[in-house]
Formats: structure tokens, C-alpha cells, sequence
């Protein structure tokens, strides 16, 4: 088994050696994720077909042990929850890619800080996030680069975000 470990702020683009390694295709795909959901407000979120990034049978287990199946609920789950956002971003801080070489199966663990801004204030958030997904063989006529998120496992502090709205609406 390979392992590759990438840190700090910026994308995975400007490292050549690890795009042509064996995790480079999760490198890829995770980049393009970004940039077509995450960027510009998370605007990817309400104008991207789901299935370009999560599989139909997709898992998301949430901070409490929650699991929800299917990558179409999940996708509405988080344009439901991002949605109450008047702006958001993520900033990486760092990720690990393990990947088996030959197979097209990838872990990717990583960090990030959540910054929001919640509907009604200018005051922005920010909240750690940790998460893992798992990246596989995408369903037939569907993903991105042949790949989609099989699992994601997402790991955050809901009481500082709920703290956090709850201040925001006293301002």
C-alpha cells in the first residue's frame, strides 16, 4: 500500500509528484470537488448534479453516529444546511491520501476550518472540521473522472456552530 501525505493551505495542483502518483486521481477529483462546490459560496452546491461527485449508494456518517444513505439525500443535506449561509467557505490545513496501488480505491483523511456567515449578519465563523472520504470507481455514465465519493465520514463541532448562530442572531 502507497501512502502520501500532502499539507498546508493551497491546492494539491502546484505538486506535480503527487498528481502522478498512485493517489494522484484522488488528489484530482477531491481539487475539482472543491472547486466546482465548495468555491464561490458554495454556489457548486445548487447548480452541480450530485451525482457528478457522490455515488447513488453514497454513506455520510455524521459527527453523532448518524448515517445517511444515498448520494442524492446526502447532496440535499448539505444545500439544506449550507443554504442557511449567507456566504461559506472551507480552508484546508492539511490530508493524507492512502491508496492501494493498481486499485481504485482511495482514503482521503483531512482538516479544515468551516467559515460562514450566517443569513441577517456580517460576523464570520470559523469551525474545525476533520473528515475522511472514501473515493472509488464511480456508478456507470456518472462521476468525475471515473471517481465518486463512496463514504464520507465529516467530524465538527455542531454545538459551536449552533452557539455560534445563536449569538449571531442576538447581534
Amino acid at each position: 500500500m502507497s501512502r502520501f501525505h500532502v499539507s498546508g493551505t493551497g491546492g494539491f495542483d502546484d505538486i506535480p509528484n503527487i498528481l502522478s502518483s498512485p493517489a494522484g486521481p484522488a488528489v484530482r477529483f477531491y481539487t475539482t470537488y472543491l472547486q466546482k462546490v465548495w468555491s464561490n459560496e458554495c454556489a457548486g452546491l445548487f447548480t452541480t448534479p450530485y451525482d457528478d461527485f457522490y455515488a447513488k449508494d453514497m454513506e455520510h456518517v455524521f459527527t453523532d453516529g448518524r448515517v445517511e444513505i444515498g448520494g442524492h439525500a446526502c447532496w440535499e443535506f448539505f444545500r439544506d444546511y449550507y443554504g442557511e449561509y449567507k456566504k461559506c467557505s472551507q480552508e484546508g490545513i492539511s490530508w493524507m491520501v492512502i491508496a492501494e496501488e493498481g486499485k481504485q480505491f482511495y482514503e482521503m483523511w483531512g482538516q479544515s476550518v468551516m467559515k460562514f456567515t450566517f443569513k441577517g449578519s456580517e460576523v464570520e465563523h470559523a469551525v474545525p472540521r476533520f473528515f475522511c472520504y472514501t473515493i472509488g470507481k464511480a456508478d456507470e455514465g456518472k462521476g468525475t473522472d471515473g471517481l465518486q465519493v463512496r463514504k464520507l465520514r465529516d467530524y465538527y463541532n455542531e454545538p459551536l456552530i449552533y452557539k455560534k448562530a445563536y449569538v449571531s442572531s442576538k447581534m
